[in-house]
This record gives C-alpha cells, sequence and structure tokens, in this order.
C-alpha cells in the first residue's frame, strides 16, 4: 500500500541492516554495493524438508538465514 519508491526505500533499509550483520560484508564492501545488493533482494519463506539449492544449480544466489537451520548433504 506503499507508493514504490518509498517501499523501495523500506526494503533497502531492512535489507541493509540483514547484510550489514554479517562482518564480511561490513570489512570487504561499500555501502553502495551494500545497498545494490539490497535492491536485489527477496524474501522467501521455506517449509521444514523444503530443498532450497540441489549440487549442479547455478549458484548465483545467495541466502541469508534469519531464523532457523539449514542441513547440507554432499554426495561423495
Amino acid at each position: 500500500m506503499l507508493a514504490p519508491s518509498l517501499r523501495e526505500e523500506v526494503l533497502k533499509d531492512i535489507y541493509r541492516k540483514i547484510i550489514q550483520s554479517k562482518k564480511f560484508f561490513k570489512l570487504f564492501f561499500s555501502i553502495n554495493f551494500i545497498d545494490d545488493l539490497a535492491l536485489r533482494m527477496n524474501e522467501i519463506i521455506v517449509g521444514p524438508e523444503e530443498v532450497i539449492y540441489k549440487e549442479g544449480d547455478d549458484g548465483e544466489r545467495l541466502y541469508f538465514i534469519i531464523k532457523g537451520k539449514v542441513e547440507m548433504f554432499l554426495n561423495i
């Protein structure tokens, strides 16, 4: 219900805080890069046993886990 520009600013602020909470991003990336990344973020909600990444997927996504845990399994 917000104007598009205001909605963008609110989301950018929320996502910027998530990104900056990770020391790696604060140390190695500029605020401009972090803002650009924040504007590209999308929130997804994933249920138990749901697969978010399979071996062989393109690997062009970055996930921030806000609540819960993730298990990884490798085929060796």
